[in-house]
């Protein structure tokens, strides 16, 4: 049997700082935002669906997914000032978005959007599934992806991959983006800061802001 392939376009907040360079991409550096990125692997792979993630935000009364892929329509004809895409039936393409794209419009974070996505997948009878994020966050897309799909279990699904975007969340390639991994080399005695990071980000605003200021001061930056 054939397999069949699936696609998810991870949700950006609309009111983000740098929403169109992030999601679309840079002309000028060749660069691909998520959506760009997503086209691309559609014109390669026919999935049987493509998913466009949502969250929190909304923009004209459109939820992330459903802004996102009105913004991808009204901007089609751009496309072809990508190289990327020299050579491209671009009609062809845009037909088979209009037929294969679902918003997502019930999640609220990565998480709750990873299991909204493949019980969508689950019901196209998906086997592989391609995650597109940026460079900021793919790796934490794909460790959630694995939870979910081991918590899941959904039927027919064999295989996750992992496709990155060019521009990260601050506009550019993956510059700012740190992975705090739990020590592993027999050499290094670290204490494990992975399992404390987390807590971080629960903490109130003013919090957050005292926390950094004492982490600055401290390696003397």
């Amino acid at each position: 049997m054939e397999s069949k392939t699936g696609i998810l376009c991870h949700g950006r907040h609309v009111l983000a700082n740098n929403w169109e360079l992030h999601q679309w991409g840079d002309k000028e550096k060749g660069l691909l935002g998520q959506v760009l990125k997503t086209l691309s692997l559609a014109a390669k792979q026919y999935p049987e669906v493509v998913v466009f993630g949502t969250g929190a935000s909304e923009k004209d009364g459109l939820k992330e997914s459903e802004y996102t892929i009105r913004y991808m329509f009204e901007h089609f004809d751009e496309i072809n000032e990508f190289p990327q895409f020299n050579g491209a039936d671009m009609q062809g393409l845009k037909n088979f978005m209009s037929a294969h794209s679902v918003p997502e419009k019930k999640s609220q974070n990565t998480l709750e959007e990873l299991k909204c996505a493949m019980d969508i997948f689950s019901s196209y009878s998906v086997s592989r599934i391609f995650i597109v994020s940026n460079p900021d966050h793919i790796s934490r897309c794909m460790q959630l992806a694995h939870q979910v799909y081991h918590d899941l279990k959904p039927r027919g699904l064999d295989e996750i991959f992992a496709a990155q975007s060019d521009v990260g969340y601050n506009g550019t390639l993956s510059v700012t983006s740190k992975i705090i991994e739990m020590p592993h080399r027999g050499d290094d005695p670290s204490p494990d800061l992975s399992k404390y990071i987390g807590s971080y980000f629960r903490l109130p605003l003013e919090k957050k802001i005292e926390f950094v200021e004492q982490v600055r001061k401290f390696l003397g930056q």
